[in-house]
């Protein structure tokens, strides 16, 4: 039999980390200090985890390799472990759980999967050992995976709306089909949203209905749960509801700079999405005094742009005109109130190489002042007088590393009034170029390959990289995600909406709505004004604790422990009521193999040992940040025909 590799997914972790801060122009306000400091404390170490594939059956092991791709050398020893958990996303419960060590930033391992993992929508949620003030991971990594099954089938079902006129209820059907001549009996259990599970007969011809009352259905569990039992045969379908409440759908107005400017020419970012975070495609008009101005419409990542010259004193609204009236009509969206005597800001091109050109226009002559930074480092600061005419700046980029940054206009007295964000030496990409040695392969073959590093990695002719090479059927791209994006978008901005056209950073247009809408979510120039130590980070680590016991009861003095990790022996002393800490290196181990702790006492039969696991709390409280995915399901139908593997295929390596 021959394969074809069809697809590498290959990683670099050779990214920009030294950022340098150029002179200051302009001294009276050490704004730029206080800048930097406040960056640092919200600094992350970017961890970013590199999944072999996004589709799995079950049995599979799930390989993958993380990096911190932000951690300088002084704080990059601190991560020691990474918690790995599988959330089930019908349930938000953890399925897998385990914890691998870091070294110098990098980590690798794999979680297997049992035979008995049900077919569906899974996360999985990475984190290192730090944890922020309230107790909860300061480093966090999502990836959505599908699992699905390769078992020979012995029926089939499907969900589907057929009824969604009705002002009270939704009815929809649940067809079983036998594979097999056998007669079965099938156990049926329907769950929607929080509601508690609720049985339901089988129709002995395998046609059912299900009717479902609209008070059930909220914005926020909008899923119909079937889960199908017939002897160990378990199917489970989800199916989203529409939900009828008004404010299921979200709808913001982003001014660039952040505010409207009266009697300016002005371009606003909007976005629309629905309560669950999903993008929204919507069609609406634009009101000044409920006087129709204009049709606006986002686009199928949920955002879009339009330009206005809005006037004091005048009330702006959006209403929708396309959707289903039942939910969205008569509904309007308010936009911010126009200003007077505030800076105008334009960036026309926000994803640039080596120069970024702004147009700032103000009612009359003000002093002002231009940062250019990333709330980490500060590259310009420099006085800027504005008129009403407008002024044009063009700034070269040549000591501004690739990435995010943001530039900002202070009043006279170093207050922020206008902030833009935009995208340096976009086209320096960091990259690789991959040359197989043939592009057909048999069975047991050597895959070679010759990897170059771009010219743009300066200074170096080394990296490091992992590699997964994998059926292509076995990578969605809506759930693919690449250290390129992660590193410079989404672990500065937060998350990003799916890019429908596959090409998530390569798409110029994509990333200029972005920069417009998402803005610095992280960071607040009122939090930053308001703090007084703006520099100070406290974090804990995660720990391992345990307590030792006698007859059930508290020990009167210490005893020691003796820790054996396979070839390795260390012994640890408890304090004298009985309680001890295992360190990290306590609990370093091949993969597979276990840790045993022996009390080093006579008569040990008498003696309890009890390890409280810090990750397994942590695992529960991350549950919420859960978003589901569909994985390209319909929302009018599904059916398990979708969670088996065609053509039982295997994974190659």
């Amino acid at each position: 039999m021959k394969f074809i590799f069809r697809y590498f997914w290959l990683m670099v972790c050779t990214l920009p980390m030294a950022e340098c801060v150029a002179q200051q122009a302009n001294q009276s306000i050490d704004i730029g200090q206080e800048i930097v400091q406040y960056g640092q404390s919200f600094s992350n170490a970017g961890l970013f985890i590199h999944f072999d594939k996004t589709t799995y059956t079950n049995s599979e092991k799930i390989w993958f390799s993380a990096y911190l791709t932000k951690a300088d050398s002084a704080h990059v020893t601190l991560h020691h472990t990474l918690s790995i958990a599988l959330f089930d996303d019908v349930t938000n419960k953890v399925n897998l759980s385990g914890q691998f060590a870091f070294e110098n930033g990098l980590c690798a391992g794999s979680l297997s999967l049992p035979d008995t993992i049900a077919s569906g929508a899974y996360h999985i949620i990475g984190y290192t050992n730090l944890l922020d003030s309230n107790g909860q991971p300061k480093n966090i990594f999502r990836q959505a995976i599908n699992i699905k099954t390769i078992v020979v089938e012995n029926f089939k079902a499907t969900l589907a709306l057929v009824d969604t006129d009705r002002a009270d209820s939704l009815r929809i059907s649940l067809n079983i089909k036998e594979e097999t001549k056998r007669k079965s009996n099938y156990n049926i259990n329907i769950k929607v949203g929080n509601l508690p599970d609720r049985p339901l007969k089988s129709s002995k011809t395998g046609q059912n209905v299900i009717s479902i009352a609209r008070g059930q259905i909220t914005p926020q569990h909008p899923v119909l749960i079937a889960t199908i039992k017939n002897q160990n045969e378990i199917k489970r379908l989800q199916l989203k509801l529409p939900a009828i409440e008004k404010d299921s759908l979200k709808i913001r107005f982003y001014p660039e700079g952040g505010n409207l400017s009266a009697n300016n020419l002005n371009t606003v970012g909007w976005e629309a999405k629905s309560i669950n975070g999903e993008p929204a495609r919507v069609k609406g008009i634009l009101l000044e005094d409920n006087k129709v101005l204009d049709t606006i419409q986002t686009l199928s990542s949920g955002m879009n742009k339009f330009r206005m010259l809005p006037k004091a004193g005048k009330n702006y609204t959006f209403q929708l005109i396309q959707g289903n009236p039942a939910v969205y009509a008569n509904v309007t969206y308010q936009l911010p109130r126009a200003i007077n005597h505030i800076v105008a800001m334009n960036v026309s091109k926000a994803v640039v190489d080596d120069t970024i050109k702004i147009q700032v226009r103000t009612n009359g002559v003000r002093r002002m002042r231009l940062l250019l930074h990333n709330y980490r480092s500060v590259y310009v600061d420099v006085p800027l007088l504005t008129t009403a005419i407008g002024r044009t700046i063009k700034i070269g980029l040549a000591d501004v590393p690739r990435g995010v940054f943001a530039l900002t206009l202070l009043d006279s007295i170093g207050r922020p009034e206008s902030e833009r964000l935009f995208f340096s030496h976009y086209n320096q990409e960091d990259k690789i170029i991959v040359n197989a040695d043939k592009a057909v392969y048999h069975t047991k073959e050597t895959v070679q390959l010759k990897l170059n590093l771009s010219k743009y990695f300066k200074d170096t002719n080394t990296g490091i990289v992992s590699i997964a090479c994998v059926q292509q059927n076995r990578l969605q791209s809506a759930l693919t995600q690449d250290i390129q994006s992660f590193h410079y978008l989404s672990d500065e901005l937060g998350d990003m909406p799916t890019d429908h056209s596959g090409r998530d950073f390569r798409n110029i247009s994509y990333i200029e709505d972005i920069l417009l809408v998402k803005g610095w979510r992280k960071y607040s120039w009122t939090d930053m004004l308001k703090t007084s130590d703006p520099g100070s980070s406290s974090y804990t680590s995660a720990e391992f604790k345990g307590k030792v016991t006698r007859f059930g009861k508290k020990l009167k003095r210490a005893v020691k422990l003796s820790v054996l990790r396979g070839n390795n022996y260390s012994v640890i002393e408890t304090d004298n009521s009985g309680k001890f800490i295992l360190t990290h290196q306590d609990l370093r181990i091949e993969q597979g193999k276990k840790v045993v702790l022996n009390v080093n006492e006579s008569n040990k039969e008498n003696y309890q040992i009890n390890i409280e696991n810090p990750y397994i709390k942590l695992n529960e409280s991350l549950n919420t940040v859960i978003e589901s995915h569909s994985g390209g399901i319909s929302i009018l139908q599904v059916s398990n025909d979708v969670q088996g593997l065609a053509g039982f295929e295997k994974p190659i390596c």
